[in-house]
């Protein structure tokens, strides 16, 4: 058991140098005595009967010993408690979103910690390294969207395990050391071409059904409350928006700029954080205008299932309904330059009135 708590004990050290974050002290300290508790709960009555000439770890014992057996398995369970709880742990670490306080962690690490952005931060819609999945949906429409992807995959899947069970048969029982399997030639057979021609047919029908209801309902506007105008520019984005307020018409416009990485404040995301988040309220239809100033630049944000391209002299559009509050990061996604790769997009979901808050400090 000495292995074990070294392996507790190196990650309690190592996590917040590694990545930065703190792990909830107190629920640590819990772990760490519940396991050192059940752990001896466990192992103490060993001793007894291994005096007694009993060996260990048997299933059942006589009479004599069952009270010792008990509380064996009454530490078990503390320990099995303990060791969930430090799961719970790892959990609580990544997705609160603690940071430590130092600004280098691997000179002193700092036992203070601070939440941040409160239970925002748990939505942070971002790429992460080795990610195999989609980011987690924000809007109807991603969700449509990832639920057609996983539908194809079931077909891809089906077809893929086909094509490689009838090689796997063709090379075995048809390869040239094989004396055994007689050969069958035929030149045609026309309940086999038949089936060839009808079954993927079938495939592709079930797959357009929805791949057509999808992008039907991707181009529809539900009467939008608030237009967003999205303009693309080499490297950066400018946005324009429209609100009346107090009776009259007034106008947003700022410019958008990837924040540089010597500037980036801790928890911040390298090479996707900007200076001004554009922020759009919650559970409101939204209608976004995207065009371009120069060239041809892609206004993508993976979470809320857009990806328009942003052609100048052109206006494209597409609606938004963002279904919970957080902050959801995309990219240009259209080769546009030397700088492509550094014009990042942050939308910042807000309560409505949060919204129109910001946009009267816009305008002041």
């Amino acid at each position: 058991m000495g292995a074990v708590f070294a392996i507790f004990a190196g990650f309690y050290y190592w996590i917040e140098k590694i990545v930065g974050l703190a792990y909830n002290e107190t629920l640590g300290k819990i772990h760490f005595w519940l396991f050192f508790v059940g752990v001896n709960i466990t192992f103490f009555p060993m001793h007894f009967l291994g005096l007694s000439g009993m060996p260990r770890r048997i299933p059942d014992y006589p009479d004599a010993f069952s009270f010792w057996n008990a509380v064996a398995s009454f530490g078990s369970y503390i320990s099995i408690i303990a060791t969930l709880l430090f799961f719970y742990i790892i959990y609580d670490l990544f997705m609160t979103q603690f940071l430590v306080t130092q600004a280098n962690p691997w000179k002193n690490y700092a036992k203070e910690i601070k939440p941040v952005m409160a239970l925002s931060a748990i939505f942070f819609d971002v790429p992460e390294a080795f990610q195999l999945n989609f980011q987690e949906p924000a809007t109807d429409i991603m969700s449509k969207i990832i639920d057609l992807h996983h539908d194809v995959a079931f077909y891809l899947i089906i077809i893929l395990c086909s094509v490689l069970y009838m090689l796997t048969v063709i090379v075995i029982y048809y390869h040239s050391d094989n004396i055994e399997t007689p050969r069958v030639a035929f030149e045609h057979h026309e309940k086999l071409e038949q089936w060839w021609t009808m079954i993927p047919a079938a495939i592709l029908i079930t797959i357009a059904i929805p791949s057509f209801s999808l992008l039907y309902s991707i181009d529809e506007l539900n009467d939008p409350q608030l237009t967003l105008k999205v303009i693309g520019h080499q490297w950066y984005w400018s946005y324009e928006i429209g609100e009346i307020i107090d009776n009259k018409l007034r106008e947003v416009n700022f410019d958008s700029y990837m924040v540089a990485e010597d500037d980036l404040i801790t928890g911040a995301f390298r090479l996707l954080d900007t200076d001004v988040h554009v922020l759009l309220p919650i559970r409101t239809p939204v209608r976004l205008i995207i065009t371009s100033a120069d060239v041809i630049h892609s206004f993508a944000v993976p979470a809320l299932g857009v990806k328009m391209d942003a052609c100048p002299g052109r206006l494209n559009q597409v609606s938004l309904f963002i279904n919970y509050n957080g902050f959801f990061y995309g990219q240009c996604s259209e080769l546009c330059g030397i700088n492509h790769a550094f014009m990042p997009i942050v939308i910042e979901a807000v309560t409505i009135d949060e919204y129109y808050a910001w946009i009267r400090k816009m305008l002041d």
